[in-house]
């Protein structure tokens, strides 16, 4: 998953690509936030808040105060509520901080992903993978990230003394050295040779160089450790986001020529014909023809939603309207 900025009658908006290798879907929103994505991932189901133990585990990670997490504790705890319902309770906060409108938004994130991950009425997605954008943090059950967004953080730096510049080219030869070891191991994923990744990724990462700004972006590199070698339990999944970036150089080549979209209908008739036209590229379907096929109505062209669970390797009956959603179908954005 990535996002570009998107412009509807002069505003700043955002547009969300969500993709895996047979499809691409955009949307555009009026935000990046982790409330827009779940909206996002939610397709037609309406976003509710709970207040259960993973709500209160994330407004800790968020680092709300002690004073705010017992008020919701005490008014709020295992309740359902609506976006409507749980301003009232916000509204009530004890608090004067200044910051009102970030403490409002992190609860509603908190108990948004909260509700999100309980519900049974959408499939959560299993795995996601993107930048290392805050944004995206704690939306799936399992986030990987993108190991081109991890090296370009190396080659930013620009040392002046020789010798840095030897240290600093020897180290980004070996991330990319290691990159290629576990683009190999998703050839042939051994459990052995995933164990020696996993020790060589601490023997690169996790060192002191004694120049200070490399040693922030290793540190940086360890710390995601465990999202950047997702792909020793999920071997399936892309060590890059380039899927994603591709997409958003599609949304940037319709602004450059068109600048914006003006109205709402206007800006979800562009989201949806941009996905059409990338998801019937990736299915190898030709997109003049398929949209001829629905304006006349022939129908000699299958759905596309059909295809992609036909690639995804699902059985599709042939009396299948699209309406269901397979739960167990991996998103890997």
């Amino acid at each position: 998953m990535d996002d570009t900025g998107a412009r509807v009658n002069g505003r700043q908006c955002y547009s969300q690509i969500l993709c895996n290798p047979h499809y691409t879907a955009f949307q555009t929103t009026t935000h990046k936030d982790r409330l827009s994505i779940i909206r996002l991932v939610l397709g037609p189901h309406a976003l509710q808040f709970e207040f259960n133990d993973e709500a209160f585990k994330l407004l800790q990670i968020f680092n709300l105060s002690i004073e705010i997490i017992s008020y919701l504790k005490k008014n709020c705890a295992e309740l359902v509520l609506s976006e409507e319902e749980l301003d009232k309770y916000l509204r009530l906060l004890p608090t004067r901080n200044k910051s009102i409108k970030t403490i409002y938004r992190r609860i509603k994130e908190a108990s948004g992903i909260a509700w999100y991950h309980n519900q049974k009425d959408w499939p959560v997605i299993d795995i996601l993978l993107t930048d290392d954008a805050p944004q995206f943090d704690h939306i799936a059950h399992n986030h990987a990230l993108c190991w081109i967004h991890a090296g370009r953080s190396l080659k930013k730096l620009h040392p002046l003394s020789p010798a840095i510049q030897g240290l600093l080219y020897r180290k980004i030869q070996s991330f990319w050295e290691y990159y290629h070891l576990l683009a190999e191991f998703k050839e042939r994923p051994l459990t052995e040779k995933g164990n020696v990744l996993e020790q060589r990724f601490d023997e690169i990462f996790n060192v002191k160089t004694g120049y200070n700004a490399l040693d922030e972006k290793l540190k940086v590199i360890y710390r995601n450790k465990g999202k950047l070698l997702q792909v020793h339990s999920n071997p399936q999944i892309p060590l890059h986001n380039n899927e994603s970036e591709l997409g958003a150089r599609v949304q940037v080549r319709k602004r450059d020529v068109s600048l914006h979209t003006v109205t709402p209908k206007g800006t979800k008739a562009q989201d949806t014909f941009l996905s059409l036209k990338e998801t019937a590229r990736k299915l190898g379907v030709n997109f003049f023809e398929y949209v001829y096929d629905r304006i006349t109505k022939k129908g000699r062209i299958e759905r596309l939603g059909v295809t992609v669970l036909r690639k995804a390797g699902f059985r599709i009956n042939n009396d299948y309207s699209g309406r269901c959603y397979p739960s167990n179908l991996v998103w890997v954005i």
